[in-house]
């Protein structure tokens, strides 16, 4: 299959009418390069921050069914399978959520975002079922934006039988230094969990900003079943990118019950360490100097191997209950899955065999490597006890068991 992502520009709520110019002609491109199946950002119409629910209610936004017309209309014209963000009205609700349209444009469902983020909390209601859906490849599992962030989302959709996963999404940029930026998903999320779950992803982004609100990192990116990059977007400006993508049966989950179990309850209480607690780390050195000195400061430890770095469940059992440090052993731990482990736990993962080769801070970023020679690492235990991803987004609060399929 040739799937394309259209990057495109933000723009607020009082340019939506602008987003339908941009939206065919995108899908024209798309169908003039023979794609077969399109996926928009999230929020494509009318934007992404609604400013209000008040204000996304005025006259001047297109209600749901007529953005359902639109969008379906294009998929038809397209003979295209198209994946497109949006706001759904349902009774007196607001879902953020992706429809899903075959070649005849013919709407197979929504897909309803479940892990909100930030200002998602004023306006939306989380989804309660994970996404699949039936096409001519096979299952195609969606999933929007924030979800990526939770392991045990894509874990459901590959547990449901998908075998490829379409991402509407709007980066945001989380970078703390001005004129910086950086997300997790563009930066090593996607690609270590197109290769833990053995399916491609398709992200469709934003880039730019929407007023004063909101800035996004673009990267829009197309990812095979291994991980590898296929196609990526810039930083800036709209966008299409295109790639042969071939749909992969999904990697078994293999879970122990134990396993399972745990993590269908939610986390343990634990005890958080004094503002001031802090670690400095003289590296290089030996694992077992390291469990000492972590031990000595009262840091709460968890210890796995190199090959359990490569599914999600035996870390995130460890934080749920209240590691802080995750030491890998063995010399085998991939960089991109020990970022991923550290970032969707928000926990420090120290990595090596004899010798520690990776440090990584609970935002994911690498602290220090074996490449970068002899320093001296600071950890602040305290931090991997603060599990907000902003002042709106804690991560154990978004997190329902009940909406996994495990």
């Amino acid at each position: 299959m040739l799937a394309a992502a259209a990057q495109m520009q933000a723009l607020t709520m009082d340019r939506a009418a602008e987003v339908w110019p941009v939206v065919e002609h995108l899908a024209a491109e798309a169908r003039r390069r023979g794609a077969d199946l399109l996926v928009f950002p999230e929020a494509t119409y009318p934007a992404y921050h609604l400013e209000s629910v008040e204000r996304y209610r005025r006259p001047d936004i297109l209600r749901t069914e007529a953005v359902l017309d639109r969008f379906a209309a294009l998929a038809a014209a397209g003979r295209l399978w198209l994946v497109a963000g949006l706001v759904e009205e349902a009774a007196d609700r607001l879902y953020n959520s992706a429809a899903v349209f075959d070649r005849t444009g013919r709407l197979l469902g929504l897909a309803r975002k479940h892990f909100l983020w930030d200002g998602d909390h004023e306006w939306f209601t989380r989804g309660d079922t994970p996404a699949v859906f039936d096409t001519e490849w096979g299952r195609m599992g969606v999933l929007i934006c924030a979800d990526a962030r939770a392991p045990e989302i894509p874990a459901s959709l590959a547990h449901l039988g998908a075998r490829f996963i379409a991402q509407p999404t709007a980066w945001v940029n989380t970078a703390a230094e001005p004129g910086a930026a950086y997300n997790i998903q563009p930066e090593f999320l996607i690609e270590a969990r197109a290769a833990e779950f053995g399916v491609p992803f398709v992200c469709a982004d934003k880039s730019g900003r929407e007023g004063d609100a909101l800035e996004y990192v673009g990267r829009s990116r197309i990812v095979d079943a291994a991980g590898r990059l296929l196609a990526e977007a810039g930083p800036t400006g709209g966008e299409l990118i295109l790639a042969e993508l071939s749909p992969a049966s999904p990697r078994p989950l293999r879970l122990s019950e134990r396993c399972r179990a745990r993590l269908r309850e939610g986390p343990h209480p634990t005890t958080r360490p004094g503002a001031g607690r802090r670690l400095e780390l003289a590296l290089p050195c030996s694992m077992e100097v390291l469990a000492a000195s972590l031990t000595a400061a009262q840091a709460r430890i968890g210890r796995i191997t190199a090959e359990e770095l490569l599914g999600f469940a035996p870390s995130r059992c460890l934080a749920l209950d209240g590691a802080q440090v995750l030491l890998v052993e063995g010399d085998g731990a991939r960089v991109p899955f020990a970022r991923a482990r550290a970032a969707e736990n928000r926990v420090y993962v120290l990595a090596g065999g004899e010798q520690c080769h990776l440090v990584v801070s609970p935002d994911g970023r690498i602290l220090w490597n074996r490449g970068d020679g002899p320093a001296a690492v600071a950890l602040n235990l305290a931090e991997a006890d603060v599990k907000q991803f902003n002042p709106r987004t804690h991560l154990w609060a978004e997190r329902d068991p009940a909406f996994f399929r495990l």
